[in-house]
């Protein structure tokens, strides 16, 4: 009998813990304003989705931290970075753009006072026939 009583209390330890891992990270969660997910605490946890269903502890704790975020905007930190990326390749492509207009606008000049020399030197050409 006490191989079971001591298989029985290694079981309610071990549930303890993984209680105390969900709700930790649920608090966690909500601390930092992440959306609250059972699919990410499993990810976090590494704990069962049955687990986030049956546990009863762990249902209280997750419905109350729900409530709470229910109405509020999450952004997802993937968004966040992906958005700053593409600011940041914008930025890139502005500054290649302005550069270059400035080239085309040189040349534009250059061009310009090419075709001029080119006319000057034909009508030249044409007068000393």
């Amino acid at each position: 009998m006490k191989k079971y009583d001591h298989m029985v209390e290694l079981n309610r330890q071990s549930s303890k813990e993984k209680i105390t891992r969900a709700i930790t990270a649920i608090a966690d969660m909500e601390q930092k304003a992440e959306k609250i997910s059972v699919a990410e605490l499993v990810l976090r946890t590494e704990l069962s989705r049955a687990f986030f269903y049956k546990n009863e502890e762990v249902i209280v704790a997750l419905d109350a931290a729900m409530r709470r975020q229910q109405g509020m905007r999450f952004v997802s930190p993937r968004k966040v970075i992906l958005d700053a990326a593409m600011d940041q390749e914008l930025s890139l492509k502005d500054r290649k753009i302005k550069k270059l207009e400035e080239q085309v606008k040189t040349l534009s000049t250059q061009n310009e006072k090419l075709q001029k020399a080119i006319n000057r030197k034909e009508l030249a050409f044409i007068k000393s026939l």
